[in-house]
């Protein structure tokens, strides 16, 4: 047996949602080179996926078919009105099931910590073309931002001194934590809280 399998998770937000989508895909091919008594018309694989964020979400099981055919499982959840600086838990694992030679032979995920984290931006402002950049962190005191690198963005009518920008953090305890713009940018009047 010879499997080939993936999965991943993959995060998204607006000011509204935390999305979250588990998948495992793959196949596996069968043959009896080095297990004379393996039947392969007799066993099956199955993909199933874990998503859970907070209370919300569970397991999605696809079908029971034969090693050598492709399966893709997907689980999809939406958290809604996301509180900002607020951590949130996900859960995920994919695995697959084959009945034949071994009882699980994919697994993946695990914790993730998320929230939606706020940073502000102010001069010296720059614009080039529709776009304007602006050049420091404008935190207000004792107050320090997660997500420092801001985008350009388009602006109108015109570039304001301060802006307030929203990120998605996302944080595997593994690596350092990662900032996924949410694409929305306001004016601001000054400097503000950042977290």
């Amino acid at each position: 047996m010879t499997y080939n399998y993936s999965s991943y998770v993959h995060y998204s937000a607006d000011r509204t949602h935390i999305y979250a989508t588990a998948v495992v895909d793959g196949s596996a091919t069968c043959n009896n080179t080095h297990i004379q008594s393996l039947n392969c018309s007799a066993i099956y694989h199955q993909g199933k996926v874990n998503l859970t964020i907070g209370n919300t979400g569970g397991w999605v099981y696809g079908g029971q078919v034969n090693p050598n055919s492709y399966i893709s499982v997907t689980n999809s959840q939406t958290l809604a009105n996301p509180a900002f600086n607020t951590d949130y838990t996900l859960n995920s694992a994919e695995e697959v099931f084959c009945s034949g030679a071994v009882a699980l032979v994919f697994l993946q995920g695990g914790p993730t910590v998320f929230r939606i984290a706020t940073t502000y931006f102010g001069p010296p402002v720059v614009e080039t073309g529709d776009k304007c950049y602006w050049g420091s962190l404008a935190c207000s005191a004792g107050t320090q931002p997660t997500c420092k690198a801001g985008s350009g963005y388009t602006f109108a009518p015109a570039c304001p001194q301060y802006v307030r920008t929203d990120y998605l953090v996302v944080n595997n305890g593994i690596t350092a934590p990662v900032c996924i713009s949410i694409g929305d940018i306001f004016a601001a009047t000054g400097p503000g809280p950042c977290n």
